[in-house]
């Protein structure tokens, strides 16, 4: 090993000692607490429902739009913030399609992309048509979006970047209860700041 990778990895391996001196519980950890409390939640929720009368429907609906869904949103946002934590302490890029209400959102962590295909050569993005509608598709910020099949419960796209970035790449919106069916992994295709195709991990959740 030469001196200038002896020194990299020495302060890679300090920078992650000072981070778990910093915060001891790894980012798993505390993504798996999070989310049995976005559990403990739910149920709660699910109980109070169960014991309302009609005639308290209101007030309950009230109480559950001020104490509840404000917890529970920012829990979601905890475990946004730790499942890109996930992927960048995996070392690997990653393509992450997130479902956010009715929308999908794809996005690129890991490293600087500059351009992603989904649906290459083969299948795209499914859906089931009873339970989801497409709407839509928004582009981030610098980013071209060629859509080359929209219809018929299956999306093909590519985006290009303008410049190479990291993050959210386009918007899904939609209508219902995203479930979604990814294509296999050789109809998925990343790309860094020089056109170049890498490898890469995929994250659904």
């Amino acid at each position: 090993m030469d001196r200038a990778a002896f020194l990299f990895l020495t302060i890679l391996f300090a920078a992650l000692a000072l981070e778990a001196i910093v915060d001891p519980t790894p980012p798993a950890a505390r993504l798996a607490r999070l989310i049995q409390d976005l559990r403990r939640e739910v149920r709660e929720i699910q109980s109070l429902i169960n014991r309302t009368r009609p005639e308290d429907a209101r007030g309950v609906l009230l109480r559950i739009g001020e104490e509840h869904l404000p917890a529970i949103q920012a829990k979601l946002d905890l475990v946004e913030a730790e499942v890109a934590k996930v992927a960048q302490l995996s070392l690997w890029p990653a393509v992450v399609f997130q479902v956010d209400g009715s929308d999908i959102v794809v996005s690129v962590l890991g490293i600087e992309a500059g351009g992603l295909a989904v649906g290459a050569g083969g299948p795209g993005l499914r859906w089931d048509p009873d339970a989801w509608q497409l709407r839509d598709l928004e582009p981030a910020a610098g980013v071209e979006l060629i859509c080359q099949r929209c219809d018929g419960g299956e999306l093909r796209f590519v985006a290009l970047l303008a410049r190479a970035k990291s993050g959210e790449l386009l918007r899904i919106h939609g209508e219902g209860k995203p479930v979604i069916w990814l294509p296999n992994r050789e109809h998925i295709q990343l790309v860094d700041s020089e056109n170049k195709r890498i490898d890469f991990v995929v994250i659904v959740w």
